[in-house]
């Protein structure tokens, strides 16, 4: 006889709660990752592997960074099942791939280099192809940009103007081509040692969101010879694939045509800070005595801290339980469970719990060049930007300061009527999804 959901709640509960022993610590993001991410993370590798079984997979590609716990569970979860799974790990990023493709593209990849996003300035557009600001800065000066217009927040209109200035600079031009070429050489002995290219499936796992990384990895594979089945697993998917040539798209907590309010009271960002891998962000690839290994963002360091490795106790205890009690568990009720605690903690986080991410920097370009804090208290003007007719009055221009969880910033302000913005952001995040749907983004 199947568990009741509450007969679920009341035993999901009670191997939370004794995962979130196994790391005394008085740090909120341990009791977050115990209640919050364990569970998730759980659920969502187990209907990986239980997919790869049914497909007749037999390895998978973990992307970094978020997949870097999301393996480890998948390792346990298919030993635990008896399946012969071989999970590897593999280095990469929007920046690491894009920066090959460039010269593949043609147009669309100076569309991609110079697209606008959040607080992203000249400089910031430049580092997606790579290039340090020193360099970033050389070729800014040798077009005649202004070292003030370099930094600071540019519309649309403006990163347009931009990108035909440098578009048609001979020199720039000519360097962009070289360099993506070189990390075209770089990356394709990377894939060759990791058996990308040596004929089998290749399928990704990976957090998801819009299926661009899957997008470059074709692009790539491609060009480097190789022919062959290409698939995805994903927590999530906001948009439709762009090409059935890009191959097969698979989410688990929601996809394009999803309930909009599963989507509207879920925030990606929050999923990837509480996968955290412990290494910096990949930029791209190089070899080293013979073998290629992955260059990371200069100025990062690795994570060391005892509270990493407190977390990925609990993680790990959390899958060992589950897998000892619950075998037969049904995925439905389980995935039911999971909905209700992440729309609490997107959507609705106490103070507590928001301030678990107040030191964690984000941003949502591949340069990461304009990183802010994921949680941060808010003045009554900067949440008054929340209201939908301030939305509406804002459309099209910079924004300076991008709030990538603004409920988790509502939770830590001292502010009146919290309930009131989140109905709002409610109201627009909305809106904004049924338009993109209706118009096929």
């Amino acid at each position: 006889m199947k568990p009741s959901q509450n007969q679920l709640r009341e035993g999901l509960q009670a191997v939370c709660n004794h995962a979130r022993m196994q790391a005394p610590g008085s740090h909120p993001l341990l009791e977050v990752t115990a209640q919050y991410a364990a569970p998730a993370l759980y659920a969502f590798c187990r209907w990986v592997v239980d997919t790869a079984a049914a497909r007749g997979w037999k390895r998978l590609y973990f992307l970094s960074r978020d997949g870097y716990w999301m393996r480890m569970l998948c390792e346990e979860i298919s030993r635990a099942l008896g399946l012969e799974l071989e999970c590897r790990y593999l280095y990469a990023s929007r920046m690491a791939w894009r920066a090959p493709c460039f010269h593949l593209a043609g147009e669309e990849g100076w569309e991609q280099l110079f697209q606008p996003a959040p607080g992203i300035s000249l400089l910031g557009a430049l580092g997606r192809l790579g290039l340090s600001r020193e360099e970033a800065s050389h070729w800014a000066d040798l077009a005649g940009i202004p070292p003030k217009e370099r930094e600071r927040p540019l519309t649309r209109e403006e990163m347009n103007g931009f990108r035909l200035r440098m578009q048609h600079h001979r020199g720039f031009a000519a360097f962009a081509q070289g360099r993506s070429q070189e990390a075209f050489r770089q990356t394709e002995g990377y894939f060759r040692q990791e058996g990308l290219l040596d004929g089998r499936p290749v399928v990704l796992v990976d957090t998801g969101w819009t299926g661009s990384m899957q997008r470059s990895l074709r692009m790539l594979l491609e060009h480097m010879g190789r022919s062959g089945s290409l698939a995805g697993l994903y927590f999530g998917l906001y948009r439709q694939p762009v090409s059935p040539a890009d191959g097969e798209y698979h989410s688990w907590y929601f996809a394009p045509d999803s309930p909009v309010s599963r989507i509207v009271k879920f925030n990606n960002n929050v999923l990837e800070a509480l996968c955290a891998a412990p290494h910096p962000m990949t930029v791209g690839y190089t070899c080293r005595a013979g073998e290629y290994v992955p260059r990371f963002r200069p100025g990062e360091e690795p994570e060391t801290s005892p509270l990493f490795l407190q977390r990925e106790a609990i993680l790990m205890t959390f899958c060992r339980e589950m897998l000892a009690k619950a075998p037969g568990l049904d995925a439905g009720h389980l995935e039911k469970e999971v909905r209700r605690r992440l729309e609490k903690l997107c959507w609705k986080p106490t103070r507590q719990e928001a301030m678990a991410f107040s030191g964690v920097l984000f941003c949502g370009d591949t340069s990461e060049s304009a990183r802010k804090s994921l949680v941060r208290p808010l003045s009554r003007e900067q949440a008054a930007g929340f209201l939908f007719h301030c939305r509406l009055q804002n459309r099209g221009g910079a924004n300076p300061e991008p709030h990538f969880w603004p409920c988790g910033s509502l939770a830590v302000s001292r502010l009146p009527q919290k309930s009131r913005y989140r109905r709002h952001l409610y109201w627009w995040e909305t809106a904004w999804n049924l338009r993109n749907r209706k118009g096929g983004r």
